[in-house]
């Protein structure tokens, strides 16, 4: 995203904490990002306490969990506030839908600033399941299908165009279709 959509998007949706690198940071900032709240990842995953109980909140399911931002048809990105409850009742609702359990390893193919990764990443881990995070080389077909078979990959989540590219030549190999482990695979947006 253009650093003008990104500053925008930080003093729309009022951010407190943004989490980000160094160099990220360095980009957006400026005077009405100021009082912002960095967040990287040496603080999630190093030794550092980000927050004393006291500094902790306890969320309500009228609280937002996030806001996701459209196009917009106006050339400004709207920002759509999604509640704790919405999110919640959704993944309880994908998760029984789709049956996921422990056993289960998804695939997160979708890129985090869209609605679907939310869904492909709560889904997996409110269920104890394995979530694999794809990376720029899975985009060529040869390489996800070799991965889809090697890691065991049961859940998959794709765009139509993307899922005939790659099914499409994997269905009449019945000999390579058969190594797959996918239970289920999910089409959708574009």
């Amino acid at each position: 995203l253009p650093v003008d959509r990104k500053r925008y998007m930080l003093s729309d949706s009022s951010c407190k904490c943004i989490i980000t690198s160094d160099e990220e940071f360095g980009q957006i900032l400026d005077d009405e990002s100021k009082n912002i709240r960095q967040v990287t990842e040496e603080d999630i995953f190093g030794t550092q306490n980000l927050a004393e109980p006291d500094d902790l909140c306890i969320a309500s399911l009228e609280d937002i969990a996030y806001i996701i931002y459209t196009s917009g048809s106006t050339g400004q990105p709207k920002g759509v506030e999604i509640s704790q409850k919405a999110i919640s009742e959704h993944i309880y609702e994908i998760s029984k839908q789709y049956g996921i359990t422990s056993e289960d390893r998804f695939l997160q193919f979708s890129n985090f600033s869209f609605d679907p990764s939310i869904e492909q990443i709560f889904s997996t881990l409110t269920n104890g399941a394995t979530l694999f995070l794809a990376d720029d080389d899975l985009l060529h077909s040869d390489l996800i299908i070799e991965y889809l078979i090697n890691q065991k990959i049961t859940f998959f989540d794709t765009a139509p165009k993307f899922a005939e590219s790659i099914f499409t030549d994997l269905f009449s190999n019945r000999q390579l279709s058969s190594q797959l482990s996918l239970k289920t695979l999910i089409v959708g947006g574009e």
